[in-house]
């Protein structure tokens, strides 16, 4: 199995969303440990509004819920090295947001990522330079002054390219789907707000993104397509 083969297909799809929107907030190797933790939070999260459920519901997805997260915390143990460091796993190193503030701040930083890789693609530009025209539009310009222009300045997103770059074709896709409003209100779990579409679609859309950028060399600058196949995740 590759380091950067995500296998979730398998799951039930709420809980493959979870993988998947942890993968999809810290998609570098670098940050696994962030990855991990914020599945973990999402993964208690979503267990507690389990217990809000009719009881009949809940007792019925109680047995299938446990053995995941027995699994989910049996893994990440032995990650960190043992019980006794989950606790702090699960508050995530020097995290001070909450998950949804979190996801809220790694939802918008994936988005901007996503918009740009489309655009290089589709303009034959450095990813650089697809940053600069993407942060030229005249709407993009008009949300800087909402009060988070790091989300829409060419230099920041150029910053935290390296670590999205991983996943920048999930996020291309997720920009062509049809996402909610408000993804992070709704479904806290779900940072691809993928509800409103089917789960094998955006795989099949993400790994289109995936092979056509691995294929485009930019114009100028290192001889280096836009996303390594090998240092690029593939969900199955």
């Amino acid at each position: 199995m590759s380091a950067y083969e995500l296998k979730v297909l398998h799951l039930p799809e709420e809980y493959a969303l979870i993988e998947i929107s942890a993968i999809m907030a810290y998609p570098s190797q670098a940050d696994e440990e962030k990855r991990h933790g914020l599945a973990l939070r999402m993964l208690l999260k979503l267990a507690a509004a389990r217990e809000d459920s009719p009881p009949k519901e809940y007792a019925e997805r109680a047995p299938e819920f446990s053995q995941l997260l027995g699994s989910t915390l049996g893994g990440l143990s032995v990650l960190h090295g043992g019980w006794s460091k989950l606790s702090e796993v699960s508050a995530g190193p020097g995290q001070k947001k909450g998950v949804e503030d979190e996801l809220w701040d790694r939802y918008q930083r994936g988005l901007a990522i996503g918009e740009v890789l489309k655009f290089a693609l589709f303009w034959g530009l450095s990813f650089r330079g697809a940053a600069k025209q993407y942060c030229s539009d005249d709407a993009i310009q008009r949300l800087k002054k909402t009060g988070r222009p790091q989300y829409y300045d060419p230099k920041s997103i150029a910053n935290f390219w390296p670590f999205f770059q991983p996943a920048a074709h999930l996020w291309a896709a997720l920009v062509d789907g049809e996402r909610k409003t408000d993804p992070v209100d709704q479904y806290f779990y779900d940072i691809t707000g993928l509800s409103g579409m089917a789960l094998t679609t955006f795989i099949d859309w993400a790994e289109g993104y995936r092979q056509e950028a691995a294929r485009r060399m930019p114009p100028r600058g290192p001889r280096r397509p836009i996303i390594d196949l090998n240092e690029s995740w593939i969900i199955t």
